[in-house]
């Protein structure tokens, strides 16, 4: 059996943003991490809206 991984950029990058976001994460206190939770979630919420009005 031939088994292949290949990792591009995606992959490194996706692993990248999760290192540096916990780092932050464990740093922040509370209250930060809930703001920046709700301003992130509203952000994706607007995105999602948005790429569904364009189809």
């Amino acid at each position: 059996m031939d088994v292949k991984v290949i990792i591009d950029y995606k992959v490194v990058l996706a692993l990248g943003v999760v290192a540096i976001g916990s780092i932050f994460a464990l740093r922040m206190d509370p209250m930060a991490i809930k703001d920046v939770s709700i301003c992130a979630i509203g952000a994706a919420k607007e995105l999602a809206i948005t790429a569904d009005g364009i189809c």
